[in-house]
């Protein structure tokens, strides 16, 4: 018990000096290769942000890229902190559609059938991006769902401009996830 609170408040302790520099980053991204069979499964971690803003604060929480040679996909999981009443959590398969020496290319459909989003992966440097594009052309059902969507959030093109976003992956400014969060 009295190492489990030492450990917990060592890790406080460290988490509290890294929130003040919220400049710092983890280190460069990285690929984490597996220890079961490192030919066959690894895996890169940062946070998403918007290509064309590179210093954007974006969310706090940790995104992890799985990528499993036997099965050819790749998995995004990610999550977003809520407020104080929780997390939500999703897992985004990609089906690879090439898989070379110099990187991945993978592409997934959203849940309604309306968004496509392509994974681009290259391992030297490491960058990780995904692109949303919407499935052209663009059924009458997907074109109800965006205006009621975008009646819903009082946004006029709002679901169309989400339909076309593009991310990439940058490191986590801490080595663990709770030490992004933005400090008072």
């Amino acid at each position: 018990m009295k190492k489990t609170m030492l450990a917990c408040g060592l890790l406080a302790l460290f988490a509290a000096n890294t929130v003040q520099g919220q400049d710092r980053t983890s280190g460069p991204l990285t690929f984490v290769r597996s220890d079961v069979n490192s030919k066959t499964v690894f895996w890169i971690q940062g946070r998403w942000v918007p290509i064309d803003d590179p210093k954007h604060q974006g969310n706090a929480e940790v995104v992890t890229v799985v990528c499993l040679v036997r099965e050819y996909e790749c998995i995004d999981l990610d999550s977003d902190t809520l407020g104080a009443d929780g997390e939500q959590a999703w897992v985004q398969e990609y089906k690879v559609v090439n898989w070379d020496n110099d990187g991945i290319s993978a592409t997934s459909r959203s849940l309604d059938g309306c968004t496509d989003v392509t994974l681009k992966i290259r391992f030297e440097p490491p960058t990780v991006t995904a692109v949303n594009s919407p499935v052209l052309p663009m059924s009458e059902r997907c074109r109800k769902a965006n205006d009621a969507w975008d009646k819903l959030t009082g946004t006029k093109g709002g679901t169309l401009k989400d339909q076309m976003e593009q991310d990439m992956l940058v490191p986590t400014r801490g080595l663990v996830s709770f030490q992004d969060v933005k400090a008072p």
